[in-house]
Formats: structure tokens, sequence, C-alpha cells
């Protein structure tokens, strides 16, 4: 970590640039950025903050008075995880709700789409930002929902291969097979 640290690229940029370039699937440009390190000056300033509080604050029951329970669960994260010391995302995510104590406005809950339109439920298998057992967990719920699933690395999939393209083009110009019992 000291040659990232020398050419201006910190030790937490750097984990959290090599998490984004693994969770959008881009080992190539991983790989170019370990040869790299201690070469060119690179920088890397994920900026959604004002999201963080909207979406995670306000959708997930991530709740800390303050500074000291947060601090309880990172311990216990390190002990579980040495290595890999967690994922960037999900301590901006836990230490951007430190504080705020009212009730989440949209907690998890069962899905009711029970109403909805048939769903399709694209994912990756190997997503280090949503579990793929998230994406198996909607489509149980969803009754009459399609599941796509890219056996490979990264978050969001659309552009993943010709199955997902065309499995998503299908279903938003309405040329997808109607509503099913839950097919995978």
């Amino acid at each position: 970590m000291v040659a990232a640290d020398e050419i201006g690229l910190g030790q937490g940029e750097l984990i959290e640039w090599a998490f984004f370039e693994i969770r959008g699937g881009a080992w190539e440009n991983l790989a170019s950025l370990i040869a790299d390190v201690g070469g060119a000056r690179a920088s890397f300033e994920p900026h959604y903050d004002s999201l963080r509080y909207a979406v995670v604050c306000q959708d997930f029951v991530l709740r800390y008075r303050d500074f000291h329970p947060y601090r309880s669960l990172r311990e216990a994260e390190l002990r579980a995880s040495p290595t890999l010391r967690g994922t960037p995302i999900g301590h901006h995510e836990a230490a951007s709700c430190i504080g705020f104590t009212d009730r989440p406005r949209n907690p998890q809950h069962r899905l009711d789409a029970d109403q909805a339109p048939p769903l399709l439920l694209l994912t990756s298998r190997y997503d280090v930002a949503t579990p793929y057992r998230w994406a198996v967990n909607a489509h149980r719920q969803a009754t009459g929902s399609r599941l796509v699933t890219f056996d490979g690395p990264g978050h969001g999939v659309y552009h993943a291969n010709e199955c997902t393209r065309t499995a998503a083009d299908a279903h938003l110009l309405g040329t997808a097979p109607a509503r099913q019992p839950n097919t995978t």
C-alpha cells in the first residue's frame, strides 16, 4: 500500500477502486491497476453520499445512535474476516447512517408483487454488491417472475451477453412470454 500512497492514491481509495472494478466485472482493469500502482497518478472518488441517506438509511435498518455500536460491529467483522476486511461499500453505507435514529421509511419486508405486471429479474451469480441469493429470494416471492442469471461477475448485467440483452429487450418490448409459474 505504500506505493499507492506515494502516487496520491491512498489505501482506502485503492481498496475502493479495486472493489468497484471487481463489482463491475472489469478484471482486466483491476489487473492493470495492480500492475500500474506506483506508476502514473490516479484517483477515484465515488460520490453518492446524498443517495446513501435516501436509499440506504431509509430502506435498511442500519440505526446506530453513535459510533460505539458501529465500532463493535466493525470489530466483529474484522475478527470474522481479517484478510478481506469487509467491503468499502458496506462500511460507507453503515457509517452514513450513524446518528439517524428515526424509523426507515421503506424497511425490508416480504416482496408484495402479486398485482404487479410480470417481473424480469436480471442478476449475476458473482455480484459482490448484491448477493445472488437476494435475486433468488425475490424471484420466489414474485409469482410469475422470470430470473435470468449471468454466470459471471458484475453488477448490472444487461450488457453482459446476448442472453441477458435478449431477455431484457423481449421483456421491455412486450415480446416476452406471458406470466408463467416461476422459472429460472
